[in-house]
C-alpha cells in the first residue's frame, strides 16, 4: 500500500483550513501552540539556523524550536513517536496489547473514509460524546454541529488528508486522521465512543495505523505529539505502553522579558517541563 503525502507547505495550508493559527515565515511553518507562544508546524525538524524574523505578537511572548548538534540550546522539545516503522509487525506487542488489537478486530471494521457525508452523518455525535468525557479545549468550537461540519470539509478539500472510520454494526463509533509528510506519519486527531474505548478500539486503530506505514515502506516515524505534563500524561502513557517512545531534543526557547517572568512566577511547572527541570526543582531564567 502506498500512502498519498503531502509537503510542509500543503500541511501548512490544510492547517489553515481547518481554523488553525499556522503561518509561514522565513521558509519555516510555524503553529501558535498557546496564546503569542509558537513552535514549528514540524517540531521533529531542527531549524538550520535561527528563528526567522516572526510578526510582533510572537516577540511579546515567545518561541521554541529544535536546533541541530552544536547549536547552543537552553531547553528541550519532548515528543512522543514510533521509531522505526517500516518494521512494525503485531508480534512485537506484549501479549496484552496483541489481545486488544484482536479482540477489538472482532467488534470493529476499519475503513478508510474518502467522503465527508459519514463523519457528518454520525460524527458529530460521537465527537460530542468525545467532548462531553474528556473536555478537550482546543477548538471547542467543534461541539456545534455546524463548526464541525466545516472543521470536516475543511479535511476533505485537502489533498492526502487520510480519516479512517471504525464501525461496529454498521455505526460510526470512532475516528482518526492522519497525514504523511516526508517519511514522517503524523497521527492528528482521534475520538471515539466511550464504549468504543472500552471494547479497545483505540489499540486497533493505532494498529491499522502502524500496519499501514509499515506496508507504504515509506514512512520512517510517527509522531503523535508534544509529550505533556501533569495528570494528561495519561494519553501519552497509552503509545508508551505500545511501542512508543518519548523522543527528546536539544531546543532554543526565546521569551520575552515579560513572558519569562510571567511563565516562572505564574506557571512554574509548565516553565520546567520545557526547559526540560524536574518538577518541583528551582526555576532556572533563560
Amino acid at each position: 500500500m502506498t500512502l498519498s503525502k503531502m509537503s510542509s507547505a500543503e500541511f501548512g495550508v490544510s492547517a489553515q483550513r481547518e481554523g488553525q493559527r499556522v503561518f509561514e515565515a522565513g521558509g519555516v511553518w510555524w503553529r501558535e501552540v498557546r496564546p503569542f507562544f509558537l513552535r514549528p508546524l514540524l517540531p521533529y525538524e531542527p531549524l538550520v539556523g535561527t528563528a526567522p524574523g516572526l510578526p510582533w505578537r510572537y516577540r511579546l511572548g515567545g518561541s521554541q524550536y529544535a536546533v541541530r548538534d552544536g547549536v547552543p540550546a537552553n531547553s528541550v522539545l519532548q515528543m512522543v513517536m514510533f521509531s522505526g516503522a517500516s518494521a512494525y509487525r503485531i508480534e512485537q506487542l506484549p501479549h496484552k496489547r496483541r489481545w486488544e488489537v484482536r479482540a477489538a478486530a472482532r467488534q470493529f471494521s476499519i475503513r478508510d473514509l474518502d467522503d465527508p457525508a459519514p463523519i457528518k452523518a454520525a460524527g458529530h455525535e460521537v465527537y460530542a460524546e468525545f467532548f462531553a468525557r474528556t473536555g478537550y479545549g482546543y477548538r471547542a468550537g467543534r461541539i456545534r454541529k455546524p463548526e464541525f461540519d466545516a472543521w470536516v470539509d475543511a479535511l476533505f478539500s485537502a489533498p492526502a488528508v487520510h480519516v479512517l472510520g471504525a464501525f461496529a454494526a454498521g455505526a460510526l463509533a470512532a475516528v482518526a486522521v492522519f497525514r504523511v509528510v516526508g517519511g514522517t506519519l503524523i497521527y492528528s486527531s482521534f475520538f471515539a465512543r466511550s464504549d468504543a474505548l472500552k471494547q479497545h478500539a483505540a489499540s486497533l486503530m493505532l494498529h491499522r495505523l502502524r500496519e499501514t506505514a509499515a506496508e507504504d515502506g515509506g514512512v520512517d516515524q510517527i509522531f503523535v505529539g508534544m509529550r505533556k505534563s501533569g495528570a494528561a500524561r495519561s494519553v501519552d502513557d497509552f503509545y508508551l505502553h505500545r511501542g512508543g517512545s518519548i523522543r527528546t531534543m536539544a531546543a532554543r526557547l526565546d521569551l520575552s522579558p515579560g513572558a519569562g517572568w510571567l511563565l516562572r512566577t505564574f506557571k512554574p511547572d509548565v516553565y520546567r517541563h520545557m526547559v526540560g527541570e524536574p518538577v518541583g526543582s528551582t526555576v532556572p531564567a533563560v
